[in-house]
């Protein structure tokens, strides 16, 4: 009996190991020129290893790129930024909620920042950041898990004031891009009525943020 439970202990064992590899990606970013803000308002600068998940629990940081790496808890991070070759990515450590009217949250998220302005950011979140060394651009790449196809790929919005971010749209949202719209977008009429006839679909979700970014500036 004592050999039979302690190989079904190893059966268990084996299979959270290769469930856990699924979702383990070691990140190879480069280091770029940036700037990290803690929430304790001090800021370090230097050199920072491009974060490669929204969920990665230490950023590598370097004074210079000769220097002795060190690690920055990404609990203790507001926001950072970093830039190389001409183009900048900001990151946001903040409350994210995954579902569109949400309000509870577990932790927070490093969430890239893909528009923003006085009024509202939109963020993604992708399974992996890769960062292209030889164009400066970040690549999400989605991965599915072993257990059924759950995409990753997930956009939030944060309205000034909010306490987090909501999901705006996550890839294959059985609610499609409308009901997200419809909650979140309420400021842009003309917008709603061109999404909700179909006119623009979450094909179009570049062109849904840049409306109502337009509409909203200034606000």
């Amino acid at each position: 009996m004592k050999l039979k439970l302690n190989k079904i202990g190893l059966l268990i064992l084996i299979t959270i190991f290769t469930i856990s590899c699924g979702s383990l990606h070691i990140n190879t970013n480069p280091y770029w020129q940036g700037k990290i803000r803690l929430k304790d308002g001090t800021t370090k600068k230097g050199y920072i290893m491009v974060p490669n998940s929204s969920i990665e629990r230490l950023i590598a940081f370097k004074q210079t790129l000769n220097s002795e790496k060190e690690t920055v808890k990404r609990k203790s991070i507001e926001s950072l930024i970093v830039s190389q070759n001409g183009k900048s990515y900001l990151y946001e450590n903040i409350p994210a909620t995954s579902t569109v009217k949400g309000h509870t949250t577990y932790g927070t998220n490093l969430l890239l920042v893909i528009a923003k302005n006085n009024y509202v950011t939109f963020y993604i979140e992708s399974e992996v950041y890769k960062m292209n060394e030889h164009t400066g651009e970040i690549t999400l790449i989605d991965y599915y898990s072993t257990m059924g196809d759950f995409a990753s790929v997930t956009y939030y919005i944060r309205k000034r004031g909010a306490p987090n971010a909501n999901m705006f749209y996550t890839t294959n949202y059985i609610g499609g891009i409308k009901r997200g719209a419809n909650y979140h977008l309420t400021e842009d009429k003309k917008l709603l009525k061109r999404i909700n006839n179909g006119e623009l679909t979450r094909n179009d979700i570049p062109e849904i943020i840049k409306t109502y970014m337009a509409t909203t500036n200034g606000m």
